[in-house]
């Protein structure tokens, strides 16, 4: 099969890493595949595109002012036709949006997937595009989720025949990280703390800092790195320097590798108030990192219910700091760390991942019956 992934990106995140892997997968499984970036031509920077291009994999700007830009989504349509590509495959709600509102009868098979959906409320101006992503999912020949509660949103607007769930799958490290034990004894003092994200509200990195200046208050020598940026940022660092956090909170900004921390840490916090599937928590997985993850969206399958990692109750700060208190004193951090990584090989790859893809887009194609999972 050819296909054309299709996505709006402002980084490397979570969204544009699960396709990188699942672009790099298919093409190993025989497949074609282009990674398509929607670039407005006023920005610079194209970190997907880029990263596309390094690991080898055919990539195709589109540049397209910002809104409701039908005239870029009828050059994409065009593109998709001269090329030849079977499979259109949107990610994000720009993409979905602009390429489900054109009208008529396309060659490719259009399937979308949901990552998340981030907006708070009725005054985030988020809400607004994802409630007509929503509405307009109906005009996809299937629809993938990645999580369960996702899976039942998105099915009050798609019939049950073209709606499934695949969770994300990552790249498996090459590294034999042994677990927290291995790691602290290689270096002694603070506890070296990791999160990862876009600096946003949903993210819930405010609730972490909250939690580390508990953690101080009590006594515990922690060090604390924040990687990822966003328009959050200013309000975080005012957080940081009102609690007088500078010596054990770093903003470390945008990261394009983050292997490397992932490595250098001690444990990984997950503090989101809401997610899909984070591909975040499955790289730390895979890396052997003890985990304290807050219930939302698909962590708590992913976490067998506590049996890989420490599963919150809920996101407050004083809950977040008795969960990562008791992971850092527990005997039995390394064993759960060593089979959460046991795990992650297992359910998650992107090899998985993208095997259950290539049947979603064949049975699409009327090329096989039955969809994934």
């Amino acid at each position: 099969m050819k296909i054309l992934h299709v996505i709006d990106s402002g980084g490397l995140y979570g969204a544009e890493r699960m396709l990188l892997g699942l672009a790099a997968a298919c093409c190993k499984l025989g497949h074609q595949v282009t990674v398509g970036t929607i670039v407005a031509p006023q920005d610079e920077a194209d970190a997907l595109g880029d990263a596309a291009r390094s690991r080898g994999l055919d990539h195709r700007q589109f540049l397209m002012n910002d809104g409701l830009n039908l005239r870029g989504a009828r050059a994409i349509l065009r593109y998709a036709d001269r090329q030849g590509f079977d499979i259109i495959h949107a990610h994000g709600y720009k993409a979905d949006i602009l390429l489900s509102l054109l009208p008529g009868r396309r060659r490719q098979q259009m399937i979308c997937t949901l990552h998340g959906w981030a907006s708070t409320g009725r005054r985030d101006r988020l809400w607004f595009y994802e409630t007509l992503d929503r509405l307009l999912l109906r005009r996809f020949d299937r629809v993938v989720t990645v999580s369960e509660a996702m899976r039942r949103i998105a099915s009050r607007h798609v019939a049950p025949a073209r709606l499934c769930v695949i969770p994300n799958g990552i790249e498996l490290p090459d590294t034999d990280g042994d677990g927290m034990e291995s790691r602290r004894q290689q270096q002694s003092g603070a506890l070296r703390m990791l999160a990862i994200g876009r600096l946003s509200h949903e993210k819930g990195f405010d609730r972490l800092i909250e939690a580390v200046r508990i953690l101080c208050a009590g006594g515990m020598d922690l060090f604390v790195t924040i990687a990822g940026d966003g328009d959050g940022r200013a309000g975080l660092e005012h957080q940081i320097a009102a609690s007088g956090l500078g010596g054990q909170v770093r903003l470390l900004g945008y990261v394009p590798d983050v292997n490397t921390l992932y490595d250098n840490a001690d444990l990984f916090v997950l503090c989101s108030r809401t997610e899909g599937l984070p591909l975040v928590l499955l790289e730390a997985m895979s890396h052997g990192l003890p985990v304290v993850a807050t219930p939302v969206g698909e962590v708590p399958a992913v976490l067998g219910g506590g049996q890989f990692g420490c599963l919150l109750k809920d996101g407050e700060p004083q809950t977040l700091a008795e969960g990562i208190r008791g992971v850092a004193g527990s005997a039995d951090a390394a064993s759960v760390a060593s089979r959460a990584k046991a795990h992650v090989h297992a359910e998650y790859s992107a090899t998985t991942m993208a095997a259950r893809y290539c049947r979603v887009y064949a049975d699409s194609m009327g090329l096989s019956g039955g969809l994934a999972r």
